[in-house]
């Protein structure tokens, strides 16, 4: 279940953007991503960064309203839905999930900084650099990073340290 849940949620936003873009998939594939951590960033700012799983599933809802309005375009859109870049996404997605299903943090930076940095804005459900957080470095750093990978976690069903990968 902890591979199924965020690759729905990548095709289906990815799929949803190439039909509102007219783009192909593997062009558009990375402003799913951009646009997931800014759903999560806006939910920080709302009050819980989790808000931002509302976002991603709008997302992913709204691939099945464009294709039923644009239909009549659908068999159009299919080439740029169905391209070399998703099957090879797709192997890619399978290869690196079975790979790091058991994989752990291993160097000092992982256990200091981009654990601690994950763990704490998935246990506050909220920014990093609130009063709240245990973290005694770094409160200001960027969160675009741990954003994504709080989102991973949260797709995956928690934290786990392979999800981090």
């Amino acid at each position: 279940m902890s591979i199924v849940v965020p690759f729905i949620w990548i095709v289906l936003s990815t799929f949803t953007l190439v039909l509102l873009t007219g783009k192909k998939f593997e062009i558009v594939l990375p402003l799913t991503f951009i646009l997931g951590v800014f759903g999560f960033y806006i939910g920080g700012f709302l009050g819980k960064v989790s808000n931002g799983l509302i976002f991603c599933a709008l997302m992913c809802l709204s691939f099945f309203l464009l294709a039923f309005v644009k239909r009549k375009d659908l068999k159009e859109n299919l080439d740029k839905l169905l391209t070399l870049g998703f099957f090879v996404f797709c192997g890619f997605y399978l290869f690196f999930s079975v790979y790091h299903f058991f994989t752990s943090f291993t160097t000092w930076d992982e256990f200091q900084h981009w654990g601690p940095m994950i763990k704490e804005t998935i246990r506050l459900d909220s920014f990093y650099s609130v009063f709240e957080s245990t973290l005694q470095t770094h409160k200001d750093y960027p969160p675009f990073i741990t954003l994504l990978q709080a989102l991973w976690c949260n797709l995956c069903g928690g934290y786990k340290q392979a999800y981090c990968y």
